[in-house]
């Protein structure tokens, strides 16, 4: 069950942090150059909105473990 929740957890990082890279990267595509900047900025402003999340799920998954740990030792002794 742990092993899921670290599972689960760390495939939504990677694919948050993911969209995040791919974001960003498409902006170098040649043939697609942003011809404002607006564009520009909304790009890297999603970005890092996604990025963000990403860590933010790093960091929140440790917890939901440590909680999933203490629940199942929780029942393993009541």
């Amino acid at each position: 069950m742990i092993l899921l929740l670290r599972l689960i957890y760390a495939c939504a990082a990677f694919l948050s942090i993911a969209v995040a890279v791919f974001t960003v990267a498409s902006l170098f595509i040649a043939d697609r150059t942003p011809r404002s900047m607006e564009f520009l900025g909304v790009s890297l402003a999603v970005g890092a909105v996604f990025a963000g999340i990403g860590v933010l799920l790093v960091g929140i998954r440790r917890h939901v473990v440590a909680i999933a740990a203490l629940g199942v030792d929780r029942d393993a002794v009541g």
